[in-house]
């Protein structure tokens, strides 16, 4: 059950809006880097990031199975890998939308006292990853 990363590419973010019936694709400027969890050979989920300064800032996260599905082992193992891709990186930050909560004190990267509802912003030290 080992978790392997796989870089698939960098796209634009875009804005879309609706014109007269047509759909309107407007490129923001910003850049996110995509990768692959894998787990036994099956793509699992797809991490949507971009770096800044020295803190990985995950866009999106996006599973086959939908919200829970990876559990909290397997994006250890993943933010662990993608630290090892991004030297320098200390903290890894993003936008909690739904997914793992135990009694308001856990999040998927550990153990300590962060507030939970959902869309709270997170912010963790790397070395806080076990």
């Amino acid at each position: 059950m080992a978790i392997e990363l796989d870089f698939l590419g960098t796209s634009p973010e875009e804005t879309l809006r609706i014109v007269n019936g047509e759909v309107i694709r407007t490129p923001t400027g910003v850049f996110f880097d995509a990768w692959s969890i894998t787990d036994d050979e099956i793509q699992a989920a797809v991490i949507e990031l971009q770096l800044r300064g020295d803190t990985l800032v995950i866009n999106s996260i996006s599973s086959e199975g939908g919200p829970s599905t990876l559990g909290p082992a397997k994006i250890r193992s993943a933010f662990r890998l993608l630290v090892q891709e991004y030297p320098g990186v200390t903290k890894i930050a993003g936008q909690r939308t739904t997914g793992i909560r135990t009694k308001g004190r856990k999040t998927f990267i550990g153990d300590f006292d962060i507030p939970q509802v959902e869309g709270s912003p997170v912010e963790v030290d790397v070395s806080r990853i076990r």
